[in-house]
This record gives structure tokens, C-alpha cells and sequence, in this order.
């Protein structure tokens, strides 16, 4: 027999809610969530549906921490601050080969993902949805020193000439290697091959659907 004991705090206090709130379980639940749909539904339908619920969220903050639309600027889009980071997770959730696979991915290498994804910790599947890059070429040879500080996951901020350490819990991979193409699809904050948004595209659709459910 095995037994699991869980207690978990609650309030009715919405703001409580949000300000207790954990991104990195919340994304390592929803990867989950998108992998079960992929047997029913299509990638689009997958992508809208995470779409609303974040908008949904965001507009529930709005609406019950923020004062509604008169409580702020309503071109403004306002984020809380435990979770300001769900519209870049969620758009780079999307963009994982266990959910929309690259063009040239292969039924096997997304099988594969999916399998990997769905058996991930949080602090695994967290490194896999928005990889950590370290630029190694700015650091010091001394052992005591911290590591540089990381970047974000964009190529416009890696320089050809320099060397990283992408985190994200897979593979290693040299420049000039034939995988690395596959380090491109890591850069989630861009345009991918499929023609996926940008965050700052994804960022501004959100902020467009939070505004209209405001009205």
C-alpha cells in the first residue's frame, strides 16, 4: 500500500493566489497538459488553447488585484510579478518538438521529446522550455569566481566568434557541428521555421486579448 499525505494552503484572497504562485510548477503541469491533447487535438488548437488561458489569467488578475480597467493604464499591460514570465514560457512551450515539431523533425526524434517531456521534474522540464545560456567567453579561469551571467535565448545575442553553455539538460553541441541547427530551434525568443511568432509578437497578442476580454 502507499500513501501520499499533501496539505496545501488556500484563500480567498485572489491576490494571495498570485503572489504564492509557482511559474515553474504551473509550466512543468501545462507541458503535461499539451502532451495529452496531442492525441486529440491538432497544434493549432493546442496553441489557442494555451493562448486563452493565459490571456484568462492575466485578465483575472486585471480584473480582481489591479482594479479592472479603470485600476490602470489600459494600454498597459500589466504582469504579475510571480508569474511575468508565463506569456515567454508559454510561447516557448509551443515552439518544443514534443509539441510543434520543426520541419525537419522526424516522427521519432518528436516521439522521443515527448517521452523525455512527459517524465520531467519541474526543474528538468523548466531547463528544457527556456534553456539557460551561459557565455563562457566572458568568464574567469579563477575556481572561486561566479559564473557570467546568463543571456537570453535570442541569436541575435551570440556572437560568432564566442563560446556558450546552453543549459537545457540534453546534449552538448560545437559550433560547426551538424546539430547545430538544432541549437537554433533553442532560440525561443525568435522566429522559428515553422513561422512561429516572436516572444514580442506573442507578448503583444496577449496584450491584445486581455485588453478586449477587459472591455
Amino acid at each position: 500500500m502507499r500513501m501520499h499525505n499533501l496539505a496545501l494552503s488556500t484563500s480567498a484572497n485572489a491576490s494571495d493566489i498570485f503572489r504564492l504562485a509557482d511559474l515553474d510548477t504551473y509550466m512543468n503541469w501545462l507541458s503535461k497538459t499539451c502532451l495529452q491533447a496531442t492525441l486529440t487535438r491538432n497544434t493549432a488548437q493546442i496553441v489557442a488553447d494555451v493562448t486563452a488561458k493565459v490571456a484568462h489569467t492575466l485578465t483575472g488578475y486585471r480584473r480582481l488585484c489591479t482594479g479592472g480597467a479603470q485600476g490602470a493604464n489600459p494600454g498597459e499591460l500589466v504582469l504579475p510579478e510571480t508569474i511575468k514570465l508565463l506569456p515567454l514560457y508559454a510561447q516557448c512551450l509551443f515552439k518544443l518538438d514534443a509539441i510543434r515539431p520543426a520541419r525537419n523533425s522526424t516522427i521519432d526524434d518528436r516521439c522521443y521529446m515527448m517521452y523525455l517531456l512527459n517524465g520531467m521534474g519541474v526543474e528538468q522540464s523548466n531547463k528544457l522550455i527556456y534553456p539557460t545560456i551561459i557565455p563562457l567567453h566572458s568568464g574567469s579561469l579563477d575556481p572561486s569566481a561566479q559564473l557570467p551571467v546568463a543571456i537570453r535565448c535570442s541569436a541575435e545575442r551570440l556572437l560568432p566568434d564566442s563560446a556558450y553553455f546552453i543549459h537545457n539538460g540534453l546534449r552538448v553541441t560545437r559550433q560547426g557541428d551538424l546539430s547545430e541547427a538544432w541549437v537554433k530551434r533553442l532560440m525561443y525568443e525568435d522566429r522559428d521555421d515553422c513561422g512561429n511568432a516572436t516572444y514580442v509578437e506573442y507578448l503583444c497578442h496577449i496584450h491584445k486579448e486581455v485588453r478586449s476580454m477587459l472591455k
